[in-house]
């Protein structure tokens, strides 16, 4: 007898394996997208933090103008004073974070200057403030 053609049992394991690739390939993907968006943001940050910096370089009179840390009311650098006048979400295009700030406080009174940058990115998907120290 010559047999010519799959078993349904073939085809049937034959579906399942690709089912199960294609679960563990889109979590896979969902996780890639989701940890591309969050180093994303965690880029702008870092860019409003070095925008900060060279805000300090071409202004230096205002180093002076920064109070110590621990006193009330830190120098608030917004989006408008830096270099970086928006930031495109990547979650939302219409959506340029315009709450985003960054506080500045001095670290010492004495000595070298250290400056003490709290950058906060506010978009409507995300949300966090990130520490940096000079």
């Amino acid at each position: 007898m010559n047999k010519k053609g799959f078993s349904l049992v073939e085809l049937l394991a034959t579906i399942v394996i690709i089912a199960l690739l294609s679960g563990v390939a889109t979590i896979s993907y969902s996780a890639f997208i989701k940890q591309s968006k969050d180093n994303t943001f965690e880029r702008y940050q870092d860019t409003m933090h070095s925008e900060a910096v060279a805000y300090f370089l071409d202004n230096p009179g205002e180093v002076s103008s920064v109070p110590l840390d621990g006193e009330n009311n830190p120098k608030r650098l917004s989006l408008a004073m830096l270099k970086t006048k928006a930031i495109n979400n990547p979650v939302d295009k219409d959506d340029l974070c315009p709450n985003s700030y960054v506080d500045v406080t001095r670290n010492g009174s004495s000595g070298m200057i250290s400056l003490k940058y709290d950058v906060c990115l506010k978009c409507n998907a995300f949300n966090n403030c990130k520490e940096y120290i000079d």
